[in-house]
């Protein structure tokens, strides 16, 4: 079927930019290194100025994007729309990107991907197509309820590749909202994206790629010939801005490279990744699994436990050492709770609620009876509960700070769409802790968080990176909290000694934060780590301790300066919440939380860790360190002693008493990845003595003594990391 609106749009396209008014053409000069150039403004790209200096500057050949005043840009020179605060004439072209920027690269060949979507699928309405993570995607309408099958890749591809080879130019137009509503009448999600989001009587930038017109704020790179490599990765369905309410779409992931080189890399990066998924190692190590009868809850099999296990006594130990106490908190509270902490207003929805019969109860939380309906929550976070347990006591000075460490159960109401193996789930712990300290004790403290980190990182071969967030746009608190908060936080990471990044107006809204990117055997970047200032909770909950000045000398409080929030009623809860905020007590001051985590959620650590490793686990931490292996029955006995004392010494030991043949047990010893294989026949037996071979070299076997083989067991133990305990005596 021929597009019906291609050919209409294409017409409407050049009514509207033969009416433009043309800018009048202004001289504007342009320095870059050595070299002064004049250029008209407005008809000028930076591009096209950078281009001209290739013969010159042979740094400039391989630039792609400018950065006019900070922003990546491919825009017209225009004078009026740069800043001139500095009062001269010269424009300065940034040239600080000497390499193509892979968002903007990526957001390019998603256009080429649009373009090409219009072509295969001739009905199709475009909505959105951003550069995500790795790649880029591009959603679309069938009003025909079309369905991508990977039997379109191919006609998809042959598209694509025309578009590369005719080098299309993308062409950057600025046109009113009212000259982009008559454009892209045709397509009603264009539309109500152009009404949402241009002003009345402002302007918005189309791109033009040969025939295809789309709405983009850019830049992009020069025309398409840039890209030299593209691959259509998977499809699946979305829904329109994200909300199953809306209408269901389309979706197609793209990748796209500069070399064809660096996509024959990512492939192979790609299938390694495949080979390693947590979700395919999982299955076949027998660790773990899910049920659609509890969706985004896995469950961990008694290997997967093993690991789960091994990973919280592991901080527990972190934690006995560094002075954290282990707490438990309730796993459901009354929803008032989260409107004192905040996360009501913004959080519910992510709240699992549990409305429960009529009855007379206590109101705890604010010392009230009420007989009424009630609803509770499953906490999806520790914090508000290790407030409640901080203002249950009254604590001195003396006693910050004070480290609470969790490892309750969560629960957050991800959408169905969302969840994803172990990285995306329902039901998870995590490494929680919260420190409750003064002020003049965040450096030090956040240091330790930093040391802590790094041992923990260290054990497991990652690699990682820090960023520090400062404050956002939005935020809670006063200009000299967070400037105080801010420059300890960056006092600490100084003191730490790693280089970090910087993440300006990017911390969370109650104060500034470090986080931690770790980078797996694969190079992929994954959040873990995060180290977070909190000045807003111990408000929000009125925590205190005394000083040491007993002396009243606090200026009188203006109680009308004072915060407070009402909630009113809906459906989870019939009357209506009032939070105040509480002043100081004479002689008292509020502490600072720290929220820290190091591994995160266990599960998606785990996760992490599976494909860091491809489920090829050091021995502290693996389910199957040592299996038995008698080469008949007939040995069978020798085997059973051996089991024994390494059962009894703690170790995760397993015997095959099969029938099988000896290579059949050692073939699957090997696939099942256990670090030690022990073969025992008659040379074994009569010399009692083990023929060990170890995973990293299984064409090699070594002869030794049962004891010396435990002392080698207990050797690969890293420092710090707890050593297997026996399990019992086996001389009782």
């Amino acid at each position: 079927m021929k597009n019906t609106f291609k050919d209409k749009r294409l017409k409407t396209l050049v009514q509207i930019l033969s009416s433009t008014v043309k800018k009048e053409q202004k001289p504007v000069k342009v320095q870059a290194t050595v070299n002064e150039i004049k250029y008209e403004a407005v008809v000028s790209t930076p591009f096209e100025v950078l281009q001209s200096l290739k013969k010159s500057n042979n740094e400039i050949r391989n630039i792609i994007f400018a950065q006019i005043r900070g922003e990546i840009s491919d825009n017209l020179i225009d004078p009026d729309t740069l800043d001139t605060h500095n009062h001269h004439d010269n424009k300065e072209l940034d040239q600080e990107w000497r390499t193509v920027s892979k968002p903007h690269f990526w957001h390019s060949s998603a256009h080429i991907l649009g373009a090409a979507v219009e072509q295969v699928f001739e009905d199709a309405l475009l909505t959105v197509g951003p550069a995500i993570k790795e790649g880029f995607f591009y959603d679309f309408f069938s009003p025909r309820d079309k369905h991508v099958h990977e039997g379109d890749y191919e006609v998809l591809n042959k598209a694509i590749q025309k578009i590369i080879k005719d080098r299309h130019r993308f062409e950057r137009h600025l046109i009113s909202k009212e000259q982009a509503l008559d454009l892209f009448q045709y397509n009603r999600f264009k539309t109500e994206l152009i009404e949402k989001k241009v002003p009345k009587g402002g302007k918005t930038s189309i791109y033009v790629l040969n025939d295809f017109v789309d709405l983009c704020t850019g830049p992009h790179v020069p025309n398409t010939g840039y890209v030299k490599a593209f691959d259509i990765l998977k499809h699946s369905s979305a829904y329109w801005l994200g909300d199953a309410k809306n209408d269901q779409l389309q979706r197609i992931y793209g990748i796209s490279f500069a070399e064809k080189e660096q996509l024959q890399e990512f492939q192979r990066l790609r299938e390694e990744a495949l080979k390693r998924d947590h979700r395919v190692v999982g299955q076949a190590q027998n660790l773990f699994f899910f049920n659609k009868l509890a969706p985004g809850s896995a469950f961990f099999l008694a290997h997967g436990t093993k690991i789960y296990n091994r990973l919280v006594d592991l901080m527990r130990n972190e934690y006995l050492k560094r002075g954290y106490q282990e707490v438990i908190t309730p796993n459901m509270f009354h929803i008032d709770l989260w409107k004192i902490s905040g996360h009501y207003r913004n959080y519910k929805d992510n709240l699992f609620m549990l409305k429960t019969h009529e009855h007379q109860h206590d109101h705890l939380l604010e010392g009230e009876n009420v007989a009424h309906s009630e609803t509770y929550g499953l906490k999806p976070m520790n914090c508000p509960g290790h407030c409640l347990m901080f203002k249950n006591h009254t604590h001195s000075y003396k006693e910050l700070p004070i480290r609470f460490a969790d490892f309750g159960v969560l629960h957050r109401n991800e959408i169905s769409g969302a969840l994803t193996g172990l990285t995306r789930v329902r039901r998870f712990q995590q490494d929680d802790a919260h420190i409750f300290c003064r002020r003049d004790q965040i450096e030090q403290e956040v240091l330790q968080c930093l040391k802590f980190l790094d041992h923990i990182y260290g054990l497991f071969g990652f690699k990682w990176d820090i960023f520090f967030s400062t404050r956002p746009d939005s935020s809670m608190g006063t200009d000299d909290q967070w400037e105080q908060a801010e420059s300890q936080l960056q006092r600490a990471l100084d003191a730490y000694g790693k280089p970090w990044k910087l993440n300006k107006g990017d911390g969370a809204f109650y104060g500034p934060k470090i986080d931690i990117i770790v980078y797996d055997a694969l190079g992929r970047a994954q959040q873990c780590g995060t180290v977070q200032l909190d000045f807003q909770l111990p408000i929000r909950f009125n925590l205190q301790y005394t000083t040491s000045n007993k002396d009243d000398n606090s200026a009188p409080i203006d109680e009308s300066q004072l915060s407070s929030e009402t909630y009113l009623p809906d459906e989870f809860s019939p009357h209506k919440f009032e939070w105040k905020e509480h002043p100081l007590k004479a002689g008292h001051e509020r502490p600072v939380i720290i929220h820290r985590a190091i591994l995160g959620s266990v599960e998606r650590f785990i996760a992490i860790l599976t494909e860091h490793l491809a489920g090829k686990w050091p021995l502290w931490l693996s389910p199957r360190q040592v299996i038995v292996c008698p080469i008949s029955q007939k040995y069978l006995e020798y085997g059973q002693k051996v089991y024994e004392e390494l059962k009894a010494e703690g170790f995760e030991v397993e015997i095959d008493d099969s029938d099988s043949s000896i290579s059949k047990k050692i073939r699957n010893a090997q696939l099942n990845q256990f670090n030690y294989i022990l073969v025992l026949g008659e040379k074994e037996e009569s010399s009692e003595m083990l023929a060990v071979r170890k995973r990293e070299d299984q064409e090699k076997t070594q002869v030794v003594k049962l004891k010396s083989f435990i002392e080698e067991l207990k050797s690969q133990y890293p420092p710090g990391v707890p050593l297997q305990q026996r399990v019992y005596n086996m001389k009782q």
